[in-house]
């Protein structure tokens, strides 16, 4: 049944992300993510779909680019293909989830680094509108606060 099929590939995909959070160890296994085979745009297509429903797949998809997005070529990837507007929709959907929530500003906050065009696009997509709500919301929770101001931090060092 397609129900099954399904089912095995959401499972052949976790299993995909967790193998290669165990490979991702330097920038050049990174970079070569993005360079030999374009993982980075279909992981965020799949994180687009499965997010929307909060399938099995977007917690490991998460993770991994949580560990991949410190790469400097992966975080330009990443800001090419809409990272920023898919983070938003995840916030949307995924509100109360403060593991989630987690991991999507620790991406954010590796993509703002250093580039301050990247914060002022956050910020033109309204991303500061949920980082307060996430303040108000989640004062409680102290690995989410962190996560919250290290974004405010790069998100302010160097912009105009």
């Amino acid at each position: 049944s397609s129900h099954a099929k399904g089912e095995a590939d959401a499972q052949a995909l976790k299993a995909v992300a967790v193998a290669m959070r165990k490979i991702a160890l330097n920038d050049e296994i990174c970079k070569k993510f993005v360079e030999e085979r374009d993982c980075i745009s279909l992981f965020l297509s799949l994180l687009r779909a499965g997010g929307a429903k909060k399938d099995a797949t977007t917690m490991p998809l998460l993770l991994l680019l949580k560990q991949i997005s410190a790469c400097d070529t992966v975080k330009k990837k990443l800001v090419e293909t809409e990272c920023i507007e898919i983070a938003l929709d995840m916030f949307e959907l995924h509100g109360e989830n403060t593991t989630v929530l987690q991991c999507l500003l620790y991406i954010l906050t590796n993509i703002t680094l250093r580039n301050p065009d990247v914060a002022e696009h956050f910020a033109d997509a309204g991303g500061f509108d949920h980082v307060l709500t996430f303040i108000a919301k989640f004062l409680d929770k102290p690995k989410l606060m962190r996560q919250v101001c290290m974004l405010l931090r790069n998100a302010a060092v160097r912009s105009s």
